[in-house]
């Protein structure tokens, strides 16, 4: 049950996501954040495309792992993909809050996507699951979410306070 939610959820965060990029359709792209909060630290727009790209497909890559574990029978990690449907509904958050320009909310999701990511690597961890490719995986989006918490928070503080 577990890997079923998280597949329908996976599934809504590429397709918010796609969403978000259309201009278009929520209002504002969320790649075009680096236009948003134009500050020196701010990276382009490609550059969310890419990093965003190379983590859908490792978690998407996570997710054939676990459901193919799932209908042979052998064990997956329920906690671990009960804690990756969070994530993703974090992720769908963030991006409809940010699209919507709800700035300081978007920094309090992403921060605590962060933390949930956290918990899913420390589940890895205690688990004795080091070298497996959901690690791996989780540890990128870890990554990428450490540096665009870092990156918005930053970019929305120096937004505020200094809006011209």
């Amino acid at each position: 049950m577990a890997a079923i939610i998280a597949l329908i959820l996976l599934v809504g965060v590429y397709y918010v996501n796609y969403l978000g990029a259309q201009e278009s359709i929520l209002g504002v792209s969320i790649s075009n954040l680096g236009e948003i909060f134009p500050f020196p630290f701010m990276p382009p727009g490609v550059f969310f495309g890419a990093a965003w790209g190379l983590i859908f497909i490792l978690l998407g890559i996570f997710m054939v792992i676990t459901l193919w574990r799932l209908v042979s029978g052998r064990k997956y990690h329920t906690k671990i993909t009960w804690l990756f449907s969070i994530a993703s509904l974090l992720v769908i958050a963030w991006v409809v809050v940010t699209a919507k320009e709800l700035y300081l909310l978007s920094v309090i999701i992403i921060a605590l996507l962060m933390v949930v990511l956290m918990a899913i690597l420390d589940k890895y961890r205690k688990n004795g699951l080091q070298r497996t490719f959901g690690r791996r995986a989780f540890g990128a989006f870890y990554g990428r979410i450490s540096i665009a918490t870092m990156v918005l928070s930053i970019s929305i503080a120096i937004y505020l306070y200094y809006p011209d």
